[in-house]
């Protein structure tokens, strides 16, 4: 089956299916739902698949759901995954007023839509942001949408930044920072890295990174507070003029690495009072 190819059910399934949506919506049971995720099922487990079929308004379920969300006023974490996003889309997300946690997972804009940034910003403290692959920069415009000093924790995967880091919101705040810097196309390192500056209140970076071989940069004034270092050992000496830096956690270390920890330790031990060189399976980076 088709991943960009959306089925449908026969009319009295996908009828009974909307009733369901209209029950969880319904403002007893969504007024008390906390926590919501919105996926595309694949629909292997489904019985009687095999009589699904395309039809001219696929997202009929998608929508239902949608233009009922603002009855989960006491929603407090979304996730959200491979959907296209509308302007209509976007602004449901202003009618969820205890909204603390969202996560964007390969949710592109729909193709020929512009969304608009409204003055009405999201007060968010928990953002995750994973773009598509091969999806452009206007996906940034998810950093526009938060209101700046409400955010604490933020993930995100640059693949494509904006040149200029001065167009992105400062976030004075931030003091979680997980981020994965893999730069496609023509996009140079070095802007990603410039992005940092606008998180001067991080403490714990957590960081998967590649194409550093040129980067330079002063990490004590991108980062001034960072306390802990989470990641690879190839972008650790670029945070180690870190004063504030007294964690370091290096992950996938192999043997040709432990020279270089070695290294490390009497150069910077003084200033460090842990120091892990390792993750187990189950220890995801982001």
């Amino acid at each position: 089956m088709r991943r960009d190819v959306v089925l449908l059910p026969p009319a009295n399934d996908l009828a009974r299916r909307l009733q369901r949506i209209e029950f969880w919506c319904s403002p007893d049971v969504a007024s008390s739902v906390r926590s919501c995720t919105i996926y595309p099922s694949e629909g292997s487990w489904d019985r009687g698949l095999s009589q699904w079929a395309e039809s001219e308004t696929p997202d009929i379920l998608l929508d239902a759901l949608l233009l009922r969300l603002d009855r989960f006023t006491g929603l407090r974490k979304l996730k959200v995954y491979d959907i296209q996003f509308t302007q209509a889309r976007v602004d449901i997300l202003h009618h969820l007023p205890n909204l603390h946690k969202l996560h964007i997972s390969d949710c592109p804009v729909a193709p020929g839509q512009h969304i608009a940034v409204s003055p009405l910003t999201l007060c968010i403290t928990n953002l995750a942001l994973y773009p598509k692959e091969n999806s452009h920069a206007a996906d940034e415009f998810w950093y526009d949408l938060v209101q700046p000093d409400q955010l604490r924790v933020l993930e995100a995967h640059f693949r494509h930044v904006r040149p200029a880091a001065s167009q992105i919101p400062i976030f004075p705040r931030v003091h979680t920072l997980r981020i994965c810097i893999l730069p496609e196309g023509d996009n140079e390192p070095s802007h990603c890295f410039a992005t940092l500056s606008n998180f001067p209140g991080v403490r714990s970076l957590r960081i998967l990174a590649r194409g550093l071989e040129s980067s330079q940069f002063d990490a004590s004034a991108l980062l001034p507070v960072l306390e802990e270092y989470f990641g690879e050992i190839e972008p650790l000496p670029l945070f180690l003029s870190a004063n504030s830096l007294r964690r370091v956690q290096i992950c996938k270390v192999r043997p040709e690495h432990l020279i270089a920890l070695t290294q490390f330790r009497g150069g910077h031990g003084h200033k460090i009072t842990a120091l892990c060189r390792g993750m187990d399976s189950n220890h995801k980076l982001l």
